[in-house]
């Protein structure tokens, strides 16, 4: 962004260079056409002294409608000031470029609230059910409240896992060391492409049989005919936030309107840069070439030079927004960022 902003300022001052030597350059003309003026308004006023009593000018009859609509054709429409037509192309860039942000972040939460949050959301109300449901204290009933605890672990850090690109044998390793996976479990999830949604299909199987067979020594579910549609219901539900985020990630928005709002966004940039620097040039050559400190001269450059810098701090800062809030859920979605969506606070 500060590099737009140093060319914007380059431009600007190359601009009122321009301008400054053109208006330089037809300051004799503007000159020598003001004499003529003089000279020619000295000699009518002469005139009109000679002839102290002249006659009435005759009454102009207006011209015919047809006269008036061919003198309006030959001259044709008004052209459109340059300030109002850059005025015109900032309001069209607001516009698309406020589209376009909105759709960024549209994309981030979803991804934060939808995919993420849903995930962890039924990773812990499935750890209060199992507490509620084996709340004894016998070796089954412990078993199956860790079992559900680890597996929801586990679905959770394998999906930001896979959807950083990490290295999947050295993040399975690291999981067998913290408890989280077992070595079996390990050597079966590497040899698989969606090891989060297998890890799910593994916690679904084991609610089935828990609630439908119950195993002896552990305690079994109350009104299980109930209950089972409900938990399956859930364990769904992780898999699908799985797939919806995993979809976001790997699916970025479209390469050439991306690039468009960029084309757009530079030029619109440039032409302001370049108005305000032929703005400058009219203006110091009205003063007489010289900037005033005490007056409004002064004052006018730099308001002009704050037009240049703010304006394109705002959408080149809207832009990079826009981009970096898209790269950080496209190539690295789940870092320890602040902008990005931890996972390591979860925990």
């Amino acid at each position: 962004m500060w590099k737009i902003v140093i060319c914007g300022t380059i431009t600007t001052a190359s601009a009122l260079g321009c301008a400054y030597l053109l208006v330089d350059s037809s300051s004799e003309d503007q000159e020598r056409e003001s004499r003529d003026t003089v000279l020619d308004g000295a000699a009518e006023l002469g005139n009109a002294r000679l002839h102290r009593i002249s006659p009435l000018p005759r009454r102009s009859l207006p011209p015919p409608p047809s006269s008036a609509l061919h003198m309006a054709s030959l001259h044709g429409p008004s052209p459109v000031p340059p300030h109002q037509m850059l005025a015109i192309l900032f309001g069209l860039l607001s516009f698309l470029l406020g589209m376009y942000v909105s759709a960024t972040m549209d994309r981030w939460n979803t991804l934060r609230n939808n995919c993420i949050g849903k995930l962890w959301g039924t990773i812990e109300n499935l750890c209060i059910l199992s507490g509620a449901i084996w709340s004894r204290g016998t070796y089954e009933d412990k078993a199956s409240r860790h079992l559900v605890l680890r597996y929801g672990l586990a679905s959770h850090a394998l999906f930001f896992k896979q959807a950083r690109g990490d290295d999947l044998s050295a993040g399975l390793q690291e999981m067998v060391e913290q408890n989280v996976l077992t070595d079996e479990e390990r050597k079966v999830l590497e040899k698989l492409p969606a090891p989060s949604q297998v890890v799910i299909s593994w916690l679904t199987t084991f609610f089935f049989r828990a609630i439908s067979e119950a195993p002896a020594g552990r305690t079994p579910v109350p009104h299980a005919r109930e209950m089972l549609p409900y938990i399956l219901e859930k364990c769904c539900g992780m898999r699908d936030g799985v797939g919806h985020g995993m979809a976001i990630v790997n699916c970025q928005q479209p390469f050439n309107y991306v690039q468009l709002m960029s084309f757009i966004t530079n030029t619109v940039l440039l032409l302001n840069a370049v108005y305000t620097g032929c703005m400058l040039g009219v203006y110091q050559n009205d003063q007489g070439h010289s900037w005033s400190h005490h007056g409004s001269g002064f004052l006018y450059f730099v308001a002009m030079l704050l037009r240049v810098v703010f304006v394109t701090i705002v959408y080149s800062g809207l832009l990079d927004v826009s981009a970096n809030v898209h790269l950080s859920h496209h190539s690295r979605p789940a870092s320890a960022h602040v902008r990005d969506c931890a996972s390591h606070y979860m925990y």
